[in-house]
């Protein structure tokens, strides 16, 4: 995995893990987390100067790719890093 993709997915892995556990507090935590999540991304992005930004639609749909597996939030974090570093060969997986 390149270093630039291991370390945003490191990033967007300790937003997303520190809004998992607002899950009990909140009724929208879904979306808090898809937030959490893209606005994590698009920090990192800014500041490693990516010009691709995520939205929250973009995280859903890169999370049905996620969804299932047992290491669920590692998979979105990894999915949303390749999403941003490296659009082009970003795909849906079966």
């Amino acid at each position: 995995m390149p270093d630039a993709i291991r370390d945003c997915r490191a990033y967007v892995l300790d937003a997303l893990t520190v809004a998992m556990e607002d899950r009990r507090a909140r009724d929208d935590w879904i979306e808090g987390e898809r937030m959490a999540v893209a606005m994590a991304a698009n920090e990192w992005a800014m500041a490693h100067g990516y010009e691709r930004r995520v939205t929250v639609e973009d995280v859903e749909h890169v999370e049905g790719n996620a969804v299932g597996h047992i290491d669920y939030a590692s998979k979105l974090a990894l999915y949303v890093a390749e999403f941003i570093i490296d659009p082009q060969s970003w795909q849906v997986r079966p």
